[in-house]
């Protein structure tokens, strides 16, 4: 990844099919670093049960889809699995990932802009 690249932080738990027209529109022109955290959601009833499983396959499928279509529109785009909870998600992330911006959903983005000190950007995605 290049020095002078801006770096970005999607956050979603849902598919974000416009995201990179999105991210051409408002945050980079130029080249950008993506790092993308579909979040793992699950049914209360299964999250209680610990029934993971089917949540990590779905948020995994979501991930690689979202990637490869940031990929093929010029981004140098990477992915992981977040936590459940979005907020845990982004903080989990952050930790890691010294982003410039925050793409959310758009559900998510009043949250977000209280507990990050960064720029969000809400995107919608879709279920």
């Amino acid at each position: 990844m290049t020095a002078h690249a801006r770096r970005v932080l999607v956050v979603t738990a849902g598919e974000t099919d416009g995201l990179p027209e999105t991210l051409h529109e408002r945050i980079a022109r130029t080249r950008a670093e993506v790092l993308v955290v579909v979040t793992a959601s699950n049914s209360r009833l299964r999250h209680w049960a610990s029934d993971l499983d089917g949540a990590r396959r779905n948020a995994e499928e979501r991930v690689c889809r979202c990637v490869e279509h940031l990929r093929l529109s010029g981004f140098d785009a990477e992915g992981m699995i977040g936590d459940a909870d979005p907020a845990q998600a982004i903080e989990d992330a952050l930790a890691v990932y010294d982003a410039d911006v925050v793409v959310v959903d758009g559900n998510l983005a009043d949250d977000a802009r209280r507990r990050v000190g960064l720029p969000i950007v809400p995107v919608r995605a879709a279920a």
